[in-house]
């Protein structure tokens, strides 16, 4: 029985049963079934069959898993863009992928400038006939199930084919080994593009067990992240050894939190003996089960399994012995099996094997190999170090080569630096490393080299976890005898050196002291000066939400903005907890092409900034766009977008920076927009971030505006809290209808004619009249 065979079959034994839920939204099997037939009806009638490929470019949600099953339905492969990725890269992904549909989903981001010209399926267009005819795909075990891009050592991703065969096998081991009890219920937080979604979406969806999606934005917030799951009684979940140490240090009561949540499984990273034994303590009751494997072998192929009560093995934590049918090998570096205890490189084979690489044969010839002592079998190269004990159980040991996991994603460094030597930044030479298991640094030649345009490049090319957190200028890169980097004598020079901080430079007052308490527990230097920042000390996102939440139990203190908490001095911090800092420090730009500059306390404007602020809130009517998930900081915020390219930030009203757009291009072709008009949704979200006007972690369908410069012309956009106000572009004395356009018409004193407004290829689907006069 196929995949979507065995979901019917659950969906008419309990159409009515929850499905699919998230905070505010549950969706039944009937109301998915449905939804995912359409998705298939439609899919058919832009060409897509047996293996074709089907691109998904929609954040974790609901959206996305009925994409998921109306590829599946269709024939198709499901191939993950993740909108949070470099626009480059998804376009390269989607083209590589020879995806012959993408699906989008404008109520959740903004659909892609790359996928104009390409056949699309917005699911918010999606027209359901509840009396359709359910397709039934025929599809065999060796069929495409998806392509899954994991990063590459010759600097492009390269796509792992996944199999129908493969997951079946993957599914069919979960429920013989920990099979559902009644009233459990699933947590999904794994990106479509891990190989964790899958087991994640069908473990229980296919036995009628109701599956929690957690967002991007549950997740950027431990507190939250651990009430959603209180929520929910979610019953089983998979993370990350990094995240289940973030959690059990600053939730110390997670047991007594997550009664419910009796089954942990870790995967992705090594996992600490000492963070084993903490689980032990704060979660009695509950099953740990520590899995290992790789994309090409469907996410695991061991299992080690850790019961209440249980005692522990000496040592380093197993990985454990082959599950679901695999077959392990530990071979030397001349392919000679290794005795008990001996290291040598593990080699995967049977049910659990990928098809391949995508288009990438050499790799493939490389990976994917036949061993003379297991004729007429394929096995994956996996290049990690093991041993195995004298239980049979394997141990992880580390890498034959550069690839590292950072909090769970696998990286090549190579694909690091090849990217960033190519992007034109003027770099002679860049290697990089990953100090302390999840710092990523980068060391660049030559000691003049342009660090900033780096940066920029980074933000462009690459994905937030493969972006380095620091680079350091040198000489030259320490080369080994036959000419390599080597990494062992760079690791340790990029390594934090002892530092020393003055006695007038050290944390002094008992706030600050608070603050550096808090730093040194997540920053890879416990010496911190007044004047440090987190983020150039190389804190992760992981490390700043673990920040937040240590803050948040600090007696006496005020919430402190994201962008306070990252960009700021830990003088400045230590201000913030106690509400003294009279203004808000000044942001980093990350090369977004948008210099800021503080605005005083008084209210006054530079000169060469027109702040329309006054004008822009005296509309009588603004159309605003209600329940659009943008996760924006908590604190009221609003960014007004001026006529002459500038930009003034107001925080409850009390302008806080301005600037001027810089080097922004003019509109596609096919758009026609009075003036010299600029997009300014690429160039804004980095300036937001830095303004701590948005969320770190997630990705936010910015709104975009397309912005006339010329004198007759004036625009704003509105923020505050999760509402966005539509930006209004006012133009006397014309008329203009585009294909992305939203007309409305405004009636005041201050502007005639049409309101032209571009959402970044957001179509409203709710609209309501708001005044916004009375807020400003």
């Amino acid at each position: 029985m196929s995949l979507i065979a065995t979901f019917d079959h659950v969906a008419e034994r309990q159409p009515n049963a929850p499905a699919l839920l998230s905070d505010g939204n549950t969706l039944s099997y009937a109301t998915v079934q449905r939804l995912s037939n359409a998705v298939a009806v439609a899919l058919r009638a832009k060409g897509v069959s047996r293996e074709s490929p089907v691109g998904i470019a929609i954040p974790r949600s609901e959206s996305a898993v009925i994409a998921v099953l109306g590829i599946l339905r269709a024939g198709g492969a499901y191939v993950p863009i993740d909108p949070a990725y470099p626009g480059e890269r998804q376009q390269w992904m989607a083209d590589d992928s020879g995806a012959v549909a993408i699906l989008v989903d404008r109520r959740l981001s903004a659909t892609p400038s790359w996928a104009a010209g390409r056949e699309c399926l917005d699911l918010a267009d999606l027209e359901v006939d509840a009396v359709a005819p359910l397709i039934a795909p025929e599809s065999d075990g060796a069929d495409l199930f998806n392509i899954l891009y994991t990063s590459g050592s010759t600097g492009k991703p390269k796509g792992v084919c996944g199999t129908h065969g493969a997951m079946w096998n993957r599914l069919r081991w979960a429920w013989e080994t920990f099979p559902w009890q009644d009233g459990e219920r699933l947590g999904h937080r794994s990106s479509l593009s891990f190989v964790d979604a899958g087991p994640e979406l069908f473990t229980g969806l296919l036995r009628g067990v109701p599956t929690v999606i957690l967002s991007p934005a549950d997740q950027a917030d431990l507190s939250r992240f651990a009430s959603v799951l209180a929520r929910h009684d979610v019953a089983r979940i998979t993370v990350v050894p990094s995240i289940l140490a973030a959690l059990l240090r600053q939730i110390p009561e997670l047991g007594a939190h997550l009664p419910r949540l009796r089954t942990w499984i870790t995967s992705g990273e090594e996992l600490p003996r000492a963070l084993l034994e903490r689980f032990r303590v704060a979660l009695p009751d509950a099953t740990l089960i520590n899995l290992y494997g790789t994309t090409e072998v469907t996410g695991d192929v061991t299992c080690a399994l850790f019961r209440p009560g249980e005692a522990l093995p000496p040592g380093r934590v197993p990985i454990g012995t082959a599950m679901a049918g695999a077959a392990l090998v530990i071979l030397d570096a001349e392919g000679r099996p290794v005795p008990e205890g001996e290291t040598g490189e593990l080699y995967a084979g049977g049910p659990v094997l990928a098809r391949g690489y995508h288009r990438t044969p050499t790799q493939e010839a490389l990976r994917f190999v036949r061993l003379p002592s297991h004729p007429g079998q394929r096995f994956f190269r996996t290049g990690d170090l093991v041993r195995r004990g004298p239980d049979g159980a394997l141990e992880y040991l580390g890498r034959a080569d550069n690839l590292v996991k950072i909090r769970g994603v696998r990286v090549e460094l190579e694909e690091i630096e090849r990217t960033l030597l190519g992007a034109g930044t003027g770099a002679a030479d860049l290697a990089t490393s990953l100090i302390g298991g999840e710092q990523l640094v980068a060391a660049v030649v030559p000691e003049t080299a342009d660090i900033t345009a780096l940066k920029a490049a980074a933000d462009r090319l690459l994905p937030g976890v493969m972006r380095p957190s620091r680079y350091v200028a040198m000489a030259a890169l320490p080369l080994s005898p036959n000419g390599k980097v080597d990494r062992r004598t760079l690791a340790s020079r990029l390594a934090p050196a002892n530092r020393s901080v003055a006695p007038e430079d050290r944390p002094n007052t008992p706030r600050e002291r608070d603050v550096a308490s808090i730093w040194s527990t997540l920053l890879p230097t416990s010496e911190l000066s007044r004047g440090d920042r987190f983020s150039e000390l190389g804190g992760t996102s992981l490390g700043l939400a673990e920040m937040l939440l240590a803050f948040e139990r600090l007696p006496g203190t005020t919430r402190v903005d994201l962008a306070a908490a990252r960009d700021a001095t830990l003088a400045e911090v230590a201000l913030a907890l106690d509400g003294k800092l009279t203004s808000r420090p000044a942001a980093h730009p990350r090369g977004a092409g948008l210099t800021l500059s503080p605005l005083s306390a008084d209210d006054v404007v530079p000169d060469d900034v027109v702040d329309l602020f006054v004008t822009a809130s005296n509309d009588p009517t603004i159309g605003a766009m209600t329940e659009l998930p943008l996760h924006m900081s908590a604190e009221r915020a609003r960014a007004y977008v001026l006529s002459n390219r500038g930009i003034v930030f107001r925080v409850d009203g009390t302008p806080v920076g301005a600037g001027i757009l810089q080097g922004c291009p003019n509109v596609g072709e096919g758009v026609s927009v009075p003036g010299g008009a600029v997009q300014l949704d690429e160039w804004l979200l980095p300036a937001f971030r830095n303004q701590g006007l948005l969320s770190e972690s997630g990705f936010w369908p910015l709104i975009a505006a397309w912005l006339a410069d010329r004198a007759d012309c004036e625009a704003s956009v509105v923020w505050e809290d999760h509402l966005a106000m539509i930006a209004i572009l006012r133009a006397r004395g014309y008329t203009r209808v585009g294909r992305s356009y939203w007309k409305s018409k405004v009636d005041s004193d201050v502007s005639e004619g049409w309101c032209e407004v571009w959402l970044c290829d957001l179509r409203p689907y709710r609209v309501t009249t708001r005044s916004v006069g009375a807020s400003a």
